[in-house]
């Protein structure tokens, strides 16, 4: 409930070799919720974001590069902004949502096993 009150949501991480192939837990959730994100970070989770059409993604140590994402979202019709954050919800649903990472796991596991998942 408290998503749905926001125009944008931001994931941020400060700029770190580490963080680079890390996903902030918010992520999914964020975009499930149907909200654009604001992805001032670096990496695997910028290019989810990017990817989808999710949001718009930045540089994380660089407060200019923010401040210009901010005025575009600002800037934005509340349609374009919705389309966006329509589009990251059906990533959300479609790549990331539990009964799809599930399945994945379950091939993956029955591969390991030396086995299909027919079986």
């Amino acid at each position: 409930n408290i998503y749905s009150l926001a125009d944008v949501l931001l994931i941020h991480l400060k700029s770190d070799p580490a963080f680079r192939m890390s996903i902030p837990g918010k992520t999914y959730p964020y975009m499930a919720c149907g909200k654009p994100v604001l992805a001032a970070i670096n990496g695997v989770t910028a290019e989810i974001i990017e990817t989808n059409s999710a949001g718009i993604s930045c540089p994380p140590d660089n407060p200019e590069a923010m401040a210009q994402i901010v005025l575009q979202f600002l800037a934005m019709s509340s349609n374009e902004r919705s389309r966006m954050g329509e589009a990251a919800r059906r990533a959300a649903v479609a790549t990331y949502g539990r009964d799809v990472v599930i399945d994945k796991h379950e091939k993956v596991l029955a591969a390991a096993a030396g086995r299909t998942s027919s079986q």
